[in-house]
């Protein structure tokens, strides 16, 4: 009991307490609680008390238990005797959001995403694949830590062995003792770049047999570098804007995507997408870009800007060469004729920023470049603000790569939609060499299988997947031939008896049995011995100890054959002994 001015009152307890892996305030009207720190009051008896639960922490709220109160809202309770009532708090799995991706390259990119931990230890990631489908996204990145804090992390992973010009989809996500959360899905494109083209040719499927003579499927497939683009690479040079890079391995030596800063490149550090000028060894057609660190892209074939050549880049208003612009090597005599153009000058219109690979000149002489063995040599016009541009001289010189195979991947699976992992998969294998051969106990009898090849040229360039004809494996396995033969070390003329161990699958029966015996003659029969399942047979006389060959070849009742070889040791003749009578 409380006194107060000389009454008393009667007084009851109320206790409030917390429970779950959330965190959280509880407090009263009228005031007493505030649990946190106080957590129990006494109240006049018959007290109306008003509980409110407040959430921190990225924590949710989930309902009151005891004193008759439940769900969510307020909780009431009237002090007629001590009242217990408890709090429930869950702690949130983390929240994700998927960020737009950066340092795109032709064969990677940045993913990038953040994370709230929500109060608990939390783990992220990135998932992604080649379409939106969830059911594609199976690639991830490694988990990173990101802490238990109550605030956004931010977070990325660079990927790499993309295919150039593909779009890829990802999103973030992010996990803790709560659940998993994932971000919304975002996708990026790769940076084009000219790909090499492959082509297939029919499966060899053999069966080769082993020193058991148990078959072994594996299949040989085959392609080969349908067409090449080929590249160019080093620097040319004009006295207004200076150096004038033609691919972008002049700057990105180690190929990981930034600058490492050399005279004429972008600051160390900074990202750079691939590129190269390009000339298509089946047309000569020129694509690609260069670029200069005064003047920025110089395109040779994208004259509108917009990433794509067709036939809006031959009708630009304004243009020096509308309808004959396209840049172009002559196979035949070498010469180079057309236009390339300086992107940032399009919004000028006029002939600014156009650059004519061949003309003559005001004095009346000709100029232009031309294809001379590996090196694009002359001079080329660009107008005033450019001028003349060199591409070869002293220690510097622009030259035209003719890539060739430098790696490929083989895929093989039973199923044409190629499920990841498939069943068959080399990986990407750096090799010039154009054949693979599926390992023996890779494939299943009875089964059709189906394959595709990809390759990437000497400027890391990939192709697209080219599937092979589909190929079918025997219906099961070939007969596996064994066979003894006593005795182990015969002598000649001696009777020596085969006996066939050997073993058929699928449901067959030996249908065949062929033996071949070298120096030898039929005993048990005495004439077709070669074609009965044990038989018995005399070596010839031999002079000295010597290895005989015998085979056996074994078809069953499917026309499986099998053949076995092996080698046994004859001894001379054993001598004639005479019985002879004792003399007396």
């Amino acid at each position: 009991m409380n006194a107060a001015f000389g009454q008393t009152f009667n007084t009851k307890t109320l206790t409030v307490s917390k429970s779950g892996s959330g965190s959280g305030t509880v407090t009263s009207s009228p005031a007493g609680i505030n649990c946190g720190a106080d957590c129990s009051e006494n109240y006049i008896d018959g007290t109306s008390v008003t509980l409110t639960a407040s959430v921190s922490g990225g924590s949710t709220f989930t309902g009151w238990s005891g004193a008759g109160c439940s769900g969510t809202g307020i909780c009431v309770v009237t002090m007629n005797s001590a009242q217990s009532v408890t709090a429930n708090f869950n702690a949130n799995s983390p929240g994700v959001s998927t960020n737009p991706v950066s340092s795109v390259t032709a064969n990677g990119a940045a993913l990038n995403g953040s994370a709230n931990p929500n109060g608990l230890a939390t783990s992220a990631w990135f998932e992604w694949g080649t379409s939106a489908s969830l059911s594609t996204f199976n690639t991830t990145s490694p988990t990173q830590n990101l802490g238990s804090g109550t605030s956004a992390v931010s977070y990325s992973a660079s990927i790499s062995g993309l295919s150039s010009g593909a779009t890829y989809y990802f999103r973030a996500a992010a996990s803790n003792s709560s659940g998993t959360s994932k971000g919304t899905i975002l996708n990026f494109t790769t940076v084009a770049v000219a790909a090499p083209g492959v082509s297939v040719v029919p499966t060899n499927l053999t069966v080769i047999p082993g020193d058991s003579c148990v078959a072994a499927l594996q299949p040989t497939l085959s392609w080969d570098l349908s067409s090449a683009m080929w590249f160019s690479k080093g620097w040319a040079w004009s006295t207004n804007i200076r150096w004038i890079s033609f691919n972008s391995s002049n700057c990105d030596t180690d190929n990981d995507g930034k600058s490492n800063g050399s005279s004429g490149c972008p600051a160390a550090g900074t990202a750079m997408s691939a590129y190269s000028v390009k000339i298509d060894s089946g047309n000569g057609n020129f694509s690609g870009y260069a670029w200069s660190s005064r003047i920025g892209w110089i395109s040779f074939g994208d004259y509108n800007g917009d990433g794509a050549i067709n036939s809006s880049d031959e009708n630009i208003s304004g243009a020096p060469c509308s309808g004959n612009c396209r840049a172009k090597l002559n196979l035949s005599n070498n010469q180079v004729t057309g236009w390339a153009r300086v992107l940032r000058y399009k919004s000028f219109g006029g002939d600014r920023g156009w650059i004519k690979l061949s003309g003559t000149a005001t004095n009346g002489s000709t100029y232009g470049i031309y294809k001379n063995g590996n090196n694009l040599e002359g001079y080329v016009w660009g107008s005033e603000n450019i001028g003349w541009i060199r591409f070869n001289g002293t220690n510097y010189g622009v030259t035209v790569v003719v890539p060739t195979q430098s790696a490929y991947q083989v895929q093989v699976d039973s199923d044409p939609v190629f499920p990841f992992p498939a069943e068959v998969d080399t990986g990407k294998v750096a090799s010039s060499g154009r054949t693979y051969t599926v390992p023996s106990g890779k494939l299943n009898y009875g089964t059709t299988y189906y394959w595709r090849a990809k390759i990437w040229d000497t400027e890391n360039s990939e192709s697209s997947w080219v599937n092979g004809p589909s190929f079918g494996t025997a219906a099961h396995q070939y007969p596996r031939v064994d066979f003894e033969w006593t005795p182990k070390t015969p002598s000649a003329l001696e009777t020596v008896e085969f006996k066939d161990k050997s073993i058929v699958y699928g449901g067959t029966s030996i249908s065949d049995w062929l033996w071949t015996f070298q120096d030898a003659i039929c005993k048990t029969p005495a004439t077709g011995c070669e074609t009965v399942q044990n038989p018995k047979i005399t070596f010839n006389e031999v002079a000295e100890k010597s290895n005989k060959s015998v085979s056996l070849k074994v078809t069953d009742s499917d026309g499986f054959s099998c053949l076995l070889n092996k080698s046994i040791p004859v001894n001379v003749k054993l001598p004639e002994i005479k019985e002879v009578a004792p003399k007396k």
